[in-house]
């Protein structure tokens, strides 16, 4: 099926402009969208709104679950800080297509309005006519300005979104700590819900349906396997990705209540320096990647995620362990592993050889030598 320019610009546009994404509360600015934060810790019991549970999940008497993705209402209080930060993206994206490229900047702005019309009014049929009569107006040239502004200005939401989970989650913490306080109850770094480990724990003792010592063993047989793999539709360069991930930091960064306003000021100055990069790059790969670029790709991932989250996590279990159990988990447990596909997939890529597979894996095993005696 073949899409014209103007229908990919239109369907870009109203993807953004849906009701029931935090997208729209950028293109909006209403309290009347949804999130849709990964992970979005419910309020105690006995407050806050309504639960949506899953179909496979039941609400416990002493538990919070973890609310699904893309079902969490907004809420003025705790998503204003996403908002901002939203509001600050936009304007720093905004302000640099403008001096680069005017006219892209006002093609823009009047499919961002055209948009907030269509998500106020999901039966305003004359906008969306409007808005598709606009976009068979454009040239190819127009065409890929707008839409790649709209791409990027939705990679930077994603980003927002990633710092206001975190934020969301700190906050949640903190609060379960207080409680646990109070409550003299067994606390914890992990969250108190039903899908952590820690919130299992304590509703299966406080229900006498196993021991600790029955967890203990039963966790110690728990295995994970991580398998990395080349996605085809990720397209973007690992530079871009880099860029995204510091858009993220930053913006945490900004949380700080110790910045004085010239550090404030740096930071955006970051920002609009990460934004205008983003904007002033090529965005996908012109070439295909080779076998041994794919599998560097994968390293990157371990690099610069899972180094780091993995082992932080399995401390994390451990003080848990400890906490709830009165165990520590034994130094040669390794509960999460990690396998990978790339450079070693047999399905009918004739790049694949065997001696293409020698050099992956010679690089693989050289790359985590490196990591750890850098960590040494």
């Amino acid at each position: 099926m073949k899409v014209s320019c103007s229908e990919f610009t239109v369907a870009l546009v109203l993807w953004a402009a849906m009701p029931c994404q935090i997208q729209a509360g950028w293109l909006q600015g209403s309290g009347s969208t949804k999130s849709t934060m990964a992970v979005n810790p419910l309020p105690p019991h006995g407050g806050g709104a309504p639960r949506v549970l899953g179909e496979d999940l039941k609400e416990t008497e002493s538990l919070d679950v973890a609310e699904p993705v893309g079902t969490s209402s907004f809420d003025d209080d705790r998503d204003q800080p996403l908002m901002e930060d939203l509001n600050l993206l936009s304007e720093l994206l905004s302000g640099i297509v403008n001096r680069e490229d005017a006219q892209s900047h006002n093609l823009y702005e009047e499919f961002r309005a055209l948009g907030m019309q269509r998500a106020e009014d999901l039966d305003d049929i004359a906008g969306l006519e409007k808005m598709i009569s606009k976009a068979k107006e454009l040239t190819a040239d127009q065409a890929l300005a707008v839409t790649r502004t709209f791409s990027i200005m939705l990679n930077l939401v994603n980003a927002a979104e990633v710092t206001h989970r975190f934020r969301v989650l700190r906050k949640f913490a903190d609060q379960q700590d207080e409680e646990d306080v109070e409550s003299s109850a067994v606390g914890g770094p992990l969250p108190n819900v039903e899908d952590s480990f820690r919130g299992t724990a304590q509703a299966l003792l406080k229900a006498n349906t196993a021991t600790k010592e029955q967890i203990y063993d039963q966790l110690l047989k728990q295995k994970v396997e991580i398998v990395l793999t080349a996605h085809p539709t990720q397209v973007q360069r690992k530079s871009l990705l880099r860029k995204y991930a510091t858009v993220t930091e930053t913006l945490s960064h900004l949380e700080r209540p110790d910045l004085n306003s010239f550090e404030r000021a740096q930071a955006k100055q970051k920002l609009e320096r990460e934004i205008s990069s983003i904007w002033g790059a090529d965005e996908i790969r012109r070439t295909k990647p080779k076998v041994q670029q794919e599998a560097a790709g994968g390293l990157a991932i371990l690099e610069s995620v899972l180094w780091e989250a993995v082992p932080d996590y399995l401390r994390n279990l451990d003080t848990q362990c400890q906490l709830s159990l009165g165990k520590s988990l034994p130094i040669d447990v390794s509960p999460i592993k990690f396998a990978s596909w790339i450079g070693g997939d047999r399905d009918g890529n004739p790049n694949v050889t065997p001696e293409v597979t020698r050099e992956v894996v010679l690089q693989q095993r050289l790359r985590a030598s490196r990591l750890l005696i850098r960590d040494l």
